[in-house]
Order: structure tokens, then C-alpha cells, then sequence
């Protein structure tokens, strides 16, 4: 049995995003645990259109299994955060919101279980 890793997209504005897609564009080059992506589907699609990724993504839930995560789409644990633009300046005060935000909807009980193969 694998265990999966979850990946939190962090801060909306910085180049986590970028990483992220070029890791997932790479993965098949090493080898690795699975992974899932914590972040907002919205915002990411956004900053895939703006960077010029060609990627698909899923969304799943707290319910993960190997089989759902190991296809052609990257899997995402959508979190709600609001954002208009790509990339732009956040307030200190709504990057805290988000952050609390993630932890009242206990998004990491799902994902530290563990998933049977």
C-alpha cells in the first residue's frame, strides 16, 4: 500500500502554483508517492491559463483512493478562496483568514488516513 502525500498550494500570490505544475508535469520522469494538491480549483485554473500549462484538473474529495488520484488529471482538494485576478496583492489579514479557513473545514482528517490500494 502507497501512501499519499498532500501538497497545500500556499500563498496565492507567490510561485507555488508554478512548482506545483511543473512537478506534476515531471511526475512520470521519477518515482514518487502519489499527491494531491490542498488549494482553490478556481485560482489555480486561473494561474494555469495565465502561466500556459496544459493541464486538467480534478477535483476529489476527503474520500481518496489510489485508483482516482493515479490518472491524467491533477487532483485537488478545493478550498473556497476568492480571488479575481491570477495573481495579486493579498492582505495580510485575508491570507490569515484563509489559513484558518482551511483548518475549521478539517480538510486533513480525510487525508491522514490511511487509503487501502
Amino acid at each position: 500500500m502507497s501512501k499519499i502525500i498532500a501538497i497545500i498550494a500556499g500563498e496565492p500570490n507567490s510561485i507555488s502554483s508554478e512548482i506545483i505544475f511543473k512537478s506534476w508535469i515531471k511526475r512520470e520522469k521519477f518515482s514518487h508517492k502519489p499527491f494531491v494538491i490542498i488549494g482553490s480549483i478556481k485560482l489555480l485554473n486561473l494561474q494555469r491559463k495565465k502561466l500556459k500549462f496544459n493541464i486538467k484538473i480534478k477535483k476529489v474529495d476527503s474520500n481518496l483512493n489510489l485508483k482516482n488520484i493515479k490518472q491524467n488529471e491533477m487532483p485537488v482538494y478545493n478550498v473556497d478562496y476568492q480571488q479575481k485576478k491570477p495573481f495579486e496583492k493579498v492582505f495580510e489579514k485575508e491570507e490569515i483568514i484563509l489559513f484558518f479557513h482551511l483548518f475549521e473545514n478539517r480538510f486533513s482528517v480525510g487525508f491522514l488516513k490511511k487509503t487501502k490500494a
